[in-house]
């Protein structure tokens, strides 16, 4: 099993120069760039879509990664590189796997790990049998990870957390107005152990880059569960 990865420097990708297929009003292809997952690109349509993003010069990818997205447990998804914006034989291509839980529920994030350089890079959607008979994707993400020289520490824990809240009140059957709905997360904790003076000089150049403001992608399985134990996350 592969050590914890995480994916901190992602700005050669989001530089660069995005196209897609189709979009409605104000929820354009270029909103998958921005850190806010809940501003998403959505379609017009849920067959036949794509998302183009031109780095403007060859790029390396290691880690690549799609979140807060509708895409049903059917979809065809394909990750595709090329030197140019033409698709009929791309260099590279790979299909992706959509990850789902014990009910078969799927997860809103979709991590994925490649070696793979190009300047061009294309995801294309296959999903006619999504209920929203659209396409939703808040951030998509990528770049080249980094790898830790050690498992975490014990006490490695992963809670989640449903900041919901409902009035109870004796005697009554609760109604939606009772409700004050909110989204649920998971917090992760984890404890990576530095083995000498280089790495921790990395760890501190990572939170030097990204503090409390920016996210980054954390693996804690990346070889068995790469979506499932991944999180966008602070």
């Amino acid at each position: 099993m592969a050590n914890v990865r995480l994916l901190y420097n992602y700005d050669a990708w989001d530089a660069g120069s995005i196209s897609e297929s189709s979009d409605i009003a104000k929820r354009r292809g270029g909103n998958i760039l921005l850190d806010q997952p809940g501003k998403s690109w959505v379609t017009t349509g849920d067959t036949g879509q794509w998302i183009v993003n031109d780095l403007g010069t060859n790029k390396k990818l290691t880690c690549f990664g799609i979140f807060n997205h509708n895409l049903s447990s059917t979809a065809t998804i394909t990750l595709e590189g090329n030197a140019l914006d033409i698709w009929t034989s791309p260099t590279y291509s790979q299909a992706l796997t959509i990850a789902t839980n014990a009910d078969g529920t799927v997860f809103p994030r979709l991590v994925y790990f490649l070696d793979e350089t190009h300047r061009f890079f294309r995801l294309t959607i296959e999903d006619g049998s999504n209920p929203d008979g659209r396409i939703e994707i808040g951030r998509i993400i990528a770049g080249e990870y980094y790898e830790f020289t050690r498992q975490p520490a014990r006490g490695l824990r992963v809670a989640h957390a449903d900041p919901s809240s409902i009035e109870h009140t004796g005697g009554t059957i609760e109604n939606f107005d009772d409700l004050e709905e909110r989204n649920r997360y998971r917090q992760f904790r984890v404890d990576l152990p530095w083995r000498d003076v280089t790495e921790r000089r990395k760890i501190e150049a990572i939170y030097t880059k990204v503090g409390n403001v920016r996210p980054v992608v954390l693996a804690l399985d990346p070889t068995n569960y790469p979506s499932e134990l991944s999180a966008y996350c602070y």
